[in-house]
């Protein structure tokens, strides 16, 4: 078209144009992080092709804002209609009903072991945990589901806290078992970098390395769940959601004599809508875990990459994987010329110049300390 071929695109107006920063400026985050990632994983050769561990344990952490039906969804209807009509949702609708704390190794287990539970938070008065909740109604919850409960129905520290015991602690008492580690990769939400979570990610998940953030405002970019997996989520739920209602409708219009005209739908209690959820979140994830979607998305964000290459003499600049990487978004980007081996192990070089300085300076100020306290 004519844009394309002049440079030009369509782009919204608004008070937040360019706050998120410049192509360069995205590319340079990128490229640290993919970087920063990569030396990580050299750090230690405990899996022959991923160095620090496989890809069956690297795992990736996001929230994803559940509704009950898709914005701007649309229909068919008469040409001419001034007001278009659905029997199956309602306007809000579209709104927040639930998060959805989703975990994904980059690559499922045959066993299934390093499958996470997925966590929904619900709203409800002030946070409680699924087992302080009424049990005629969380026994018909999905078993392969944790729920909790938070005021706004979105995570904080405390729920949180709880992902991690309820969903994250059994993979690495399994990792213990097995003595493997794991590394986690998350975004830069403020409730994953308390004080007291910090703390209890190091006591609690003590086979996993210290957690990996995604580079903030890139977690469109970077981010493996958002990277063609929540939104599926979403849209299991909006699709649970529809077909129960249609199926009310449709019941409806039978009782009715098979006339629509009149109908009322009986809507979803908050109950119902909650048991419906957990069940359309846990067979969608079992569903997603028999397939390689999570691996495709960890390769095309470039979050976890074969690294053999960089652990063994005179290997190539680059592996096929490499240009498998498509940022979404940020289309300049070449991880394999940004990342190539060389670059790789130049990041490792000035890391461990600048770690070795560092050790210097403060040895340094050491011994200036010794020697005035021994002055006095």
């Amino acid at each position: 078209s004519f844009f394309e071929r002049h440079g030009f695109s369509v782009r919204t107006i608004g008070k937040r144009l360019n706050k998120r920063g410049t192509a360069q400026e995205h590319i340079e985050k990128a490229q640290k992080f993919h970087l920063d990632t990569r030396v990580f994983q050299i750090s230690e050769k405990n899996d022959p092709v991923y160095g620090f561990t496989s890809p069956e344990e690297a795992y990736n952490y996001d929230q994803v804002p559940l509704n009950l039906a898709k914005p701007g969804a649309t229909t068919v209807d008469d040409t001419g209609s001034e007001e278009i009509y659905d029997a199956t949702s309602k306007d809000n609708d579209v709104k927040r009903f639930a998060t959805l704390g989703l975990c994904v190794p980059m690559k499922p287990r045959v066993d299934g072991s390093n499958i996470v539970k997925p966590h929904i938070i619900f709203s409800a008065s002030k946070f409680k945990t699924q087992n302080e909740w009424n049990s005629d109604e969380t026994q018909h919850y999905h078993p392969g589901v944790a729920v909790s409960f938070h005021e706004n129905a979105w995570t904080d520290s405390k729920g949180y806290k709880y992902f991690l015991d309820n969903c994250l602690k059994p993979i690495n008492d399994r990792l213990e078992n097995e003595g493997t580690k794991a590394v986690l990769f998350q975004d830069n939400l403020s409730s994953h970098k308390t004080d007291m979570v910090l703390e209890h990610v190091k006591e609690s998940l003590t086979n996993f390395a210290d957690p990996r953030f995604v580079p903030a405002r890139m977690t469109d970019m970077l981010q493996v769940v958002d990277r063609h997996i929540g939104i599926r989520y979403k849209v299991a739920v909006y699709m649970a959601v529809r077909k129960e209602m249609a199926g009310r409708l449709t019941a409806a219009i039978a009782t009715n004599g098979g006339c629509a005209e009149g109908v009322t739908v009986p809507s979803l209690t908050p109950r119902e809508l909650r048991i419906l959820i957990t069940h359309a979140i846990g067979n969608f994830h079992e569903k997603m875990s028999q397939s390689e979607a999570f691996e495709r998305a960890c390769v095309a964000t470039g979050t976890w990459m074969p690294v053999r290459h960089c652990l063994e003499d005179n290997g190539p600049s680059n592996l096929p994987e490499d240009f498998q990487v498509d940022i979404q978004h940020l289309k300049e980007y070449k991880y394999a010329e940004h990342c190539s081996r060389e670059k790789i192990l130049q990041a490792r070089d000035s890391q461990k110049e600048a770690k070795d300085a560092e050790l210097a300076k403060l040895a340094s100020k050491a011994m200036e300390e010794s020697e005035a306290f021994e002055k006095a």
